[in-house]
């Protein structure tokens, strides 16, 4: 019998975690694991490493914490980073008098983090079961996979393809309401650390959203892509989330 959801927490106990080393975890039963994930995907440089103990402690001895940085903030997780950039989307809105603009638009096969908002902008079924009744609706559109390609769709065709299907669903919900469009130029945890294509983002620029005039500044080039190789990376209008 399958488990109802991706995330079973009815099953038997899970061992418990004492300490890490290096690409090795140990349980309070003293075995030894292999962590393969990567925590998961966070620590490529391995638990425990004296280096980023240093650089930790003596920033904590400097300072903990600061807030009212200019053009940053700072979070805990991507999962609330997401949930951050969503709310300043809003409020951005809400501030220019357009509060009509509550709509988000990502893609299927995505995953943006576990915080309700973020599970509901990820386009990941099997991890949205259980919550799908609390869910905030949301737009959804292909994912961005040159490996398997939409139906009738050539390789070549396909940023036009994704470019014209987002503008679709922007008409769809009424381009006075879409607050957003959220995406991830490296598709990690729902993908593989499946990248796109360097004209992915610049394609994406539709008509019924002025970029320009929200202050986005896309990179001349395309690169964005290429350039932000983060496991968890997504644009959402003119804000940019980076975990580790």
């Amino acid at each position: 019998m399958s488990h109802p959801s991706a995330n079973d927490i009815t099953q038997g106990p899970l061992p418990k975690i004492s300490h890490g080393r290096g690409v090795y975890l140990w349980d309070t039963a003293g075995r030894r694991y292999i962590d393969a994930s990567g925590g998961p995907a966070v620590f490529s440089i391995g638990h425990g490493d004296p280096r980023v103990n240093a650089a930790v402690a003596a920033q904590m001895e400097r300072v903990a914490r600061a807030t009212g940085l200019a053009g940053m903030v700072f979070t805990t997780s991507g999962s609330e980073a997401v949930e951050s950039a969503v709310k300043i989307a809003l409020q951005c809105h809400f501030d220019k008098r357009d509060p009509a603009r509550v709509n988000f638009i990502a893609r299927q096969r995505s995953w943006h983090g576990n915080t309700l908002m973020a599970t509901a902008l990820s386009g990941f079924a099997e991890r949205q079961h259980a919550f799908a009744g609390a869910l905030p609706q949301v737009g959804r559109v292909s994912a961005a996979n040159a490996y398997r390609l939409p139906a009738g769709v050539a390789p070549d065709g396909l940023v036009a393809h994704l470019a014209a299907e987002l503008e679709a669903e922007i008409q769809r919900l009424g381009p006075e309401t879409v607050a957003g469009f959220i995406f991830e130029p490296v598709v990690g945890a729902a993908g593989g650390a499946q990248r796109h294509k360097t004209s992915y983002v610049l394609c994406h620029q539709p008509k019924s959203f002025d970029w320009r005039a929200r202050g986005a500044r896309p990179h001349p080039k395309g690169r964005l892509a290429d350039d932000l190789f983060a496991q968890a990376c997504v644009v959402l209008n003119q804000i940019v989330t980076l975990a580790p």
